[in-house]
């Protein structure tokens, strides 16, 4: 049996990591090890999913993108959060990929999460935040408030696997690291390891069902040796 992982891939930073997994051949291929992936693209604009199949796509009609302000689809985000779940259905575990600083994948990913949360789906966040501008680390902050809100409300652990836009470090490399953190997922959760069962992975992800901590957004860091390759 092979695990099955469902990315979902929110706004613009989202859906250019969600095409670069289809361009590296990480999407609905079944690879000796390796949990199949699958990608769901959600979004307020078509701009950056002019070459996407449409039915992998979740757009919300009759915008055009958020410009950064949160605020401004957030009501029509939040009404259909739940029909996107029914569209592209949860699995074995679920990615929410956007980044923290923009206006449409920083309100998609809190509410998608706390969706998933509610239907107790395993559920990891990977977010990419910036401090080039007074409005992008502004909304870096209110995404990961968003995040811990969100845990507080579901009483839900939320790992999140953070990423920060450096000026030394281009975008190009950020969005390789995530990859690689997908697949080192993929591995983790692909049924094939010895000794690592459904239920060990739930107790990972939901650490407060085996110990005392409670539930809260905790950072999830994974490390090849000694060094670690997330943060």
């Amino acid at each position: 049996m092979t695990g099955n992982i469902r990315v979902f891939a929110a706004g613009g930073c989202g859906s250019n990591i969600g095409k670069q997994l289809i361009a590296e051949k990480m999407v609905s291929q079944s690879y000796p090890g390796f949990a199949t992936i699958e990608v769901a693209f959600l979004d307020t604009s078509d701009s950056n999913l002019r070459n996407v199949n449409p039915e992998l796509v979740h757009l919300i009609e009759n915008r055009d993108g958020s410009g950064k302000m949160r605020t401004t689809n957030v009501d029509e985000i939040s009404r259909q959060v739940r029909s996107i779940l029914q569209k592209f259905s949860p699995m074995d575990l679920n990615i929410v990929i956007s980044s923290a600083s923009g206006g449409s994948g920083s309100v998609f990913a809190p509410l998608v999460v706390q969706e998933l949360l509610n239907e107790d789906k395993l559920t990891v966040v990977i977010l990419i935040g910036s401090t080039d501008s007074v409005i992008e680390h502004q909304n870096t902050v209110k995404t990961i408030m968003s995040m811990e809100s969100m845990s507080l409300r579901t009483k839900k652990p939320v790992p999140v696997i953070y990423f920060q836009n450096e000026t030394d470090l281009s975008r190009s490399a950020i969005n390789n690291e995530v990859l690689k953190t997908i697949a080192y997922l993929a591995i983790l959760f692909s049924r094939q390891n010895e000794e690592l069962d459904s239920a060990d992975l739930q107790n990972f992800l939901y650490y407060d069902r085996v110990s005392t901590l409670p539930p809260r957004l905790v950072g999830l860091e994974i490390n090849v040796g000694t060094k670690p390759i997330t943060g």
